[in-house]
This record gives structure tokens, sequence and C-alpha cells, in this order.
């Protein structure tokens, strides 16, 4: 049951059941184990020719919220522009208005699987998409036995406060550790320098919206100075001083 592995844990001794799960190791679970463990090479570039890679994200929940659109998004985008396939794990029940968005941008959902089903689609994927922040889910899952894969990690945090901290630890986890803005990216757990090899196992993407929502809107005439703003009304979202900013920014106007 003991052989060595690849992937990102590489180095860590690999197991299809620690000793003490033997008894408890049932028909299904042993042949998902075994299925999981034709081992990905050291190097983890994709050769597959004609074949289109398969990108597998996991978030907490798919939800209406921002992470959520921005990963329905980069999927949505990325297959008009004929790259990856892309399916979605939920690792907690989809919500109903997240199953909209990603059934109007023609992506897979698997909505909150068994664990059997999760390592299976793990280990099919090509390249294992993490979006990323604290919560307890994806804290179970890199804790659980995971089959060797091409992990990344989209940060969708600042990192530098409790409790979403980012960590060398889990920097290194990953393959790749991708930033959700040039402020995260900063953040002194990233390394400063490329791996001996050469690789630069970090990277900065936006986190972006999907403007489409915006088709159709335009200007309308009106009296005095508007401030708009789109996203969640609440003190975590929005700035505390939002609406004394935009009331300064209109007696500024005025006596300028």
């Amino acid at each position: 049951f003991v052989h060595a592995g690849g992937g990102p844990l590489a180095g860590q001794e690999r197991r299809l059941a620690p000793l003490k799960d033997l008894a408890a190791l049932d028909r299904e679970t042993f042949e998902t184990k075994v299925r999981c463990q034709p081992a990905l090479a050291a190097d983890t570039r994709l050769e597959l020719g004609s074949q289109r890679p398969r990108v597998l994200h996991v978030i907490q929940g798919v939800s209406g919220g921002g992470g959520a659109r921005a990963m329905i998004s980069l999927a949505k985008y990325s297959r008009r522009l004929g790259g990856p396939e892309h399916r979605i794990v939920s690792l907690l029940p989809a919500e109903r208005a997240g199953l909209l968005l990603a059934q109007q941008a023609e992506v897979e959902v698997i909505d909150h699987p068994g664990r059997n089903q999760l390592r299976r689609e793990l280990a099919d994927a090509d390249i294992v998409l993490v979006h990323w922040w604290n919560v307890p889910e994806l804290a179970s899952l890199f804790r659980a036995e995971l089959p060797p894969m091409r992990l990344a990690l989209w940060l969708h945090v600042g990192g530098y406060h409790s409790p979403q901290v980012l960590t060398p630890a889990l920097i290194d986890f990953a393959d790749l550790a991708v930033a959700c803005s040039p402020h995260t990216h900063e953040h002194p757990a990233f390394p400063a320098r490329p791996e001996a090899s050469g690789e630069l196992r970090h990277a900065m993407v936006l986190a972006g919206a999907d403007f489409e929502r915006l088709d159709g809107v335009t200007p309308q005439p009106h009296e005095g100075f508007r401030v708009g703003y789109i996203g969640t009304l609440d003190p975590v979202k929005m700035h505390s001083e939002f609406v004394a900013m935009s009331c300064a920014v209109w007696n500024w106007g005025r006596w300028a």
C-alpha cells in the first residue's frame, strides 16, 4: 500500500490507505484510490497534442458572489476563445443563483460531490484550480489524502489580515499560486526569486467581473452629481466612508 508519488506533495510518503484504515476500506474506495494512482511525472508541463486540457475548478460553494462570478467568467471567456474544457466542483451545495450563472455560461457544475467522486474528478483533471480563501471546506480538502495533480491556487484575498492570511506553506503547497491583485502579489509569503530550476511558481491575474452584465446601460440625463456603486452593500466589501467621500467629491466639484 505504500508507494512514492509525484505532484505537489512530492517528497512526502504516499499511501493508498493508512494501515489504521485498512479494516474499513471498502471495494469502491479501494478502486477509486487505485484509479487515482497513475502518477503524473515530476515534469508538470502539459503535452496533450490536439487534445484540449481539462481544467477542474474547486470552490467552497457556487453562488452569485464575486469569487464564483470571477471563476465562471474565466471559464466562459476561455471557452469562447477555444481554451481548455472547464468544469466546476462546488464543495457545499450550490446556490440557485450560482447554478443559473454557470448554466448561462455553459459550464458544468459537480454539486457537493462525495469523497470518492471528488477524488476521481481531481485525478482525471489535467489542471485543478482551487479558488482559495480561508474557509473550513478548503482547509479540510487540503488535509485529506489527495491524488497526484497539477494544483493551482487562485487566491481571492488580500492575505494580510486574520483570518484571510497567506503563508509561505500555502504558497509552496501548489504548483502555481495566483494572486488576485497586485496588492496580494506583493505579500511576503510569495518568494522574491524564482525556484532553483528557474521556474516562476506564482503569478497575478485580476479576479475580474463579467462586464456583459452592463450591456445596454447608457448614460441618462439627470441633475446634480451621481456616484454609482456595483457590489455588495456590506462593510466588508465597501469602504466605511464611501458615502462621505462621494459627498466630498460633489462639494469639491462645486467650488473647484
